[in-house]
Order: C-alpha cells, then structure tokens, then sequence
C-alpha cells in the first residue's frame, strides 16, 4: 500500500501498477541449463531502467507456474512501482522471464520491454502486450500482456486492495474440500500472498479495515482462461510453482480473493 506520507512528501511521484496477465509461446526449456524437457517453469522479474533517481531499483519478482510455455498469473498478481518526477521517457520497465530447472539456479529465457513513454498520467486498466526477445540472440519467442494503470499518489493513499489465498485440498473420498479435507500440517484454508501467514478463518490473515475506511467491494475471485473459477494446482500449500489446470494429480489448489477499500 501506498503510504499517507508519500501523498503529502512526494506529490510529484507517480504510481504505476502493473498486473500480469499470461505469456503466449514462451521458447522450450531445451538446452537451457540441465532441463531436456519443451516445457519450462517461468517466473517473471520485473525491475525499472535506469533505475529511478528517487527511489531506486524496486526489483520486483512473480510466482511461478509449473510446466507450461503459456502461464498465466491470478487476478492479484501485481507489481507497483514508484516513478519521480525527474525521470524520463526514455526510462522503461524491463521483464525477465526465467526457468527455473529443479535444483538448479533461475536461467533467462526471454525478455520484454515496456518503455515509460507509452504510459501517461491518464492511464487506466490498459493492456499492452509486449514482444518477448531471447537474451542473446535476439530472436522474438511469445508475448507477455500486462494491464498498466497510472495514479497519482493521493489516488493511490486513498483507494487500497486487500488479497488473500484460499487453498483446497483433494480428498478421494469427497473430491476438493476446505477444513474438513485437510489433514495433520496443513497451515490453514485462508493464507497471505506472501505465505507468511496461514488462517482456518478468513478474518484470520485479511488485513483489518482502519478506522475512517470502508469497504468499497466486497470480496470477490476472478477466473482464468483454463479454469473458471480460477483454481490453480500443486502438491503443497507453500509451493513454489502452481500449474493452470490440474491436468496431472495435485492434491492441493487455491485461488485468489479480493476486496476494495476506500477512505470514507
């Protein structure tokens, strides 16, 4: 969230919120690193270049999805940025997207660019796909899609999202089910994005509502293009890579819930 002090300190800075959306076509994980396998593990790392003059590098790093060349993020998948009032057009944000082998150290597979003179204060909820490039080579593989929108920070300091997992477990017996599915070390059916925090109740890990806020939107859960209600699946509820469609056996899946709060 966007602090109160940073409206009334910097009122020249502006916001950028980024969210993911998916990547199309990414290059095989063949001859990349150890793995042998067409299909990679991406996650994409975003930073600004240069870095701002103001507030630095704010290298900023995504999940991870597991055995595709098409990921696609959750709703609440987002980077946000602070951009001073010095910089230029000629700054841009750059997105690495990596593989990660099993065992092994992240490995660069593509690149793409979003240059800060695209974007303008009036900016809104505007998707830009962009051209993925091999590092190297300079061969064009895929897309990345993100939605961009713009705000000033006394937007920002007034109008904050709240967002929190939900996880499932598979049970042979019932199919996917909430508390009554888990079993011993399960951390709980509600959890922060950050994995810090687990809950058996959503009140739990929610942050609370300050005093002079009120709820804006309920909480509310988006979908995906592979599933509906927009699940994605693995093995375990702190795991680092979670797959769009439960196309194999997973035994555990979550999705993401949100809620608007606004100052009264």
């Amino acid at each position: 969230p966007v602090r109160m002090s940073l409206a009334d300190k910097s009122p020249d800075t502006t916001i950028v919120v980024m969210k993911l959306i998916p990547c199309k076509s990414l290059p095989p994980a063949t001859g990349v690193g150890s793995n042998l396998s067409n299909i990679c593990n991406p996650f994409v790392e975003v930073r600004m270049y240069p870095e701002d003059r103001c507030w630095g590098e704010q290298r900023q790093r995504s999940s991870g999805k597991s055995s595709t060349n098409d990921p696609e993020w959750a709703y609440n998948e987002r980077f946000q940025f602070k951009i001073g009032a010095d910089e230029g057009e000629s700054s841009k944000f750059l997105f690495s997207i990596q593989h990660l082998p099993p065992l092994k150290p992240p490995v660069p597979i593509c690149d793409a660019v979003m240059h800060l003179k695209n974007i303008d204060k009036t900016t809104r909820e505007k998707k830009m796909t962009l051209k993925c490039v091999q590092p190297g080579t300079g061969q064009s593989y895929g897309t990345l899609t993100v939605e961009v929108t713009v705000m000033e920070p006394s937007e920002a300091v007034n109008t904050q999202e709240h967002a929190i997992y939900e996880f499932q477990r598979w049970n042979a017996n019932g199919g996917w089910g909430g508390t009554d599915h888990f079993i011993h070390g399960d951390p709980g059916r509600w959890g922060r994005l950050d994995g810090k925090k687990f809950g058996l109740e959503i009140d739990d890990v929610a942050d609370p509502i300050p005093p002079g806020w009120k709820v804006k939107q309920s909480w509310f859960t988006g979908r995906t293009s592979k599933d509906p209600d927009g699940w994605e699946y693995s093995n375990s509820f702190t795991s680092t890579f979670w797959a769009a469609e439960s196309e194999k056996i997973y035994m555990v899946r979550r999705r993401v819930w949100s809620r608007v709060i606004t100052l009264k």
